[in-house]
């Protein structure tokens, strides 16, 4: 009875004020709003702070682990994220933004920064890449409910050390899922490899790299760097000593490359071209101009389908009679510019080789499924 005379004596209190709403309240009257107002203000906030560390404890993320100070800080990232009002891709956006704040704070921002999806998959799978030796093995252990052999311990830590270095890694997808094509097929049956040969079954190596456990996230940026770096020594081996190769042009006319009279190094472009791919798949940021390098760099190394489609794609990503106007026409001045020089240079390897590897190049663009070329294009493209 005292509880509901107290809440009618509220309800009574607040009619007053909304009465009085365009009228200055009495001192009591104010008190009485600022003490309702906070008791409410209080209530929400507890309910966001218990969500805000669901949130983290999702995450794997151990927040009492921490001082008090970046305990809060980070609990007050998560309640941001989990009370935001945004929808759709805005929303998206932002949780990815905090969680890769909060794996920031938590120490794993280095890792978190490798990781290009956001939520909860991408901040587990930057907290994965972060684990010591010792942190990777009872973290097996709890997600296979059993006590590792000391060479199945050896083998989790040499199988997660494939690809290192390489920039080669776990992606998260559109869906929130872990995906593992940012590793070449090689660096995947090395793993399965090595954790088979120390007697762990296709079940138990299945759940380790679908974990992440038994990897790292991928790094676009050093595969990018990587891939740059070995296009310049492909490039250098052709040139003569202390000569450096020109900075590529987005452009085919613009490109004016140096044709040394050495024969063309395939096997290094063969390299330089895996690695492309490598940053390819993975990047959300690639530009139109890494494609255009890319289909430079597979050409050279006789990848001509590979060629022609990232020689398409550099044109633009969306189909249209415009963009397919573009990709002939650029193919064929280039071509003609080409023969050209060719026929004035006979003894130069290096620029006959260019000159052939453009034809095969375009002859394979002819036959891309995706691209609709007119029996006249076709005829143009592939004219002797």
């Amino acid at each position: 009875k005292l509880q509901e005379s107290l809440e009618a004596k509220n309800r009574e209190v607040m009619m007053q004020v909304q009465r009085k709403r365009e009228q200055n309240l009495t001192p009591q009257e104010q008190e009485f709003v600022d003490f309702r107002n906070a008791k409410r203000a209080a209530a929400a906030q507890g309910s966001l702070v218990e969500s805000a560390k669901n949130k983290l404890n999702e995450m794997k993320i151990k927040y009492q682990c921490y001082n008090t100070r970046t305990a809060a800080e980070m609990i007050c990232e998560a309640a941001a994220e989990v009370g935001t009002l945004l929808g759709g891709p805005a929303r998206l956006a932002f949780q990815a933004a905090k969680a890769q704040r909060i794996m920031k704070i938590a120490g794993l921002g280095k890792v978190a920064a490798k990781v290009e999806a956001g939520g909860a998959a991408g901040a587990n799978l930057a907290r994965m890449s972060s684990l010591s030796n010792a942190e990777r093995i009872a973290e097996a252990e709890k997600a296979l409910g059993t006590t590792l052999t000391q060479t199945q311990n050896e083998a989790l830590i040499q199988a997660h050390e494939v690809g290192a270095g390489t920039g080669r890694g776990f992606t998260v997808t559109a869906k929130g899922e872990l995906d593992a094509s940012g590793y070449s097929a090689t660096d995947l049956r090395q793993k399965a490899k090595i954790l088979q040969d120390a007697g762990l079954s296709q079940t138990q190596r299945d759940l380790l790299m679908r974990q992440g456990i038994a990897g790292s996230a991928a790094d676009s940026v050093k595969l990018q760097t990587r891939a740059n770096d070995l296009r310049l020594a492909a490039e250098r081996s052709e040139l003569p000593a202390g000569q450096e190769p020109r900075i590529w042009a987005n452009s085919d006319l613009a490109d004016k490359p140096q044709f040394p009279k050495a024969a063309v190094n395939t096997k290094a472009y063969q390299e330089t071209a895996k690695a492309y791919d490598d940053y390819l798949k993975i990047s959300k940021s690639a530009t139109d101009r890494d494609y255009w390098v890319a289909a430079k760099i597979n050409s050279r190394a006789e990848n001509y389908e590979k060629s022609a489609e990232y020689f398409v794609r550099s044109k633009g990503q969306v189909a249209s009679t415009k963009r397919t106007e573009e990709v002939v026409e650029s193919l064929v001045r280039e071509r003609d510019e080409l023969r050209v020089l060719a026929s004035k240079n006979a003894s130069n390897q290096r620029l006959q080789k260019t000159y052939k590897d453009h034809l095969k190049m375009m002859e394979a663009v002819t036959k891309l499924p995706n691209l609709p070329l007119s029996p006249a294009a076709i005829s143009q493209m592939l004219k002797p």
